[in-house]
Order: C-alpha cells, then structure tokens, then sequence
C-alpha cells in the first residue's frame, strides 16, 4: 500500500510514494491518475541539511511540486 499525495496539477494529479529509503536517502515514487498513472517511477535525495527540520507531508509537497514543475518543463 502506497501512501498518495495530492500535487495540485491536473495533468499529475497524485503521486504514491513508494518508498522511504534511508540507506539511499531518497523517497521513491511514481505518478498517478488522469494520464499520468504509473507515468514514470522517480527518485527524490534526502538530507539531513535539507530536509531535517521538516515534516514528512512538507518533504512530500516539495517532492510533488518539483517533480511535476520537471515534467512541465521537459514537455515544453
């Protein structure tokens, strides 16, 4: 069971979080929903410096926003 995170795109609606990999320091995921289901799977880097101080729902904001930003930004 994948934990599903809203990104505020409507050509990427969703993506599942796969994996948390703390021996990797990433989080693995692909996109879900209109399109976009199982578009692509996708590795996010984890740090300490970066990301110590924030909440899991804040890192998997970032990670949505970002990656969809990266998807947009190709297509073009």
């Amino acid at each position: 069971m994948a934990l599903t995170v809203n990104t505020g795109v409507e050509s990427h609606p969703a993506i599942d979080v796969l994996c948390i990999n703390t021996e990797h320091g990433t989080v693995d995921f692909q996109f879900m929903g209109d399109g976009g289901s199982g578009v692509s799977f996708m590795s996010h880097p984890l740090s300490v410096e970066a990301d110590g101080e924030k909440t899991l729902n804040q890192i998997l904001a970032e990670i949505a926003a970002a990656s969809v930003a990266d998807i947009e930004t190709n297509a073009e």
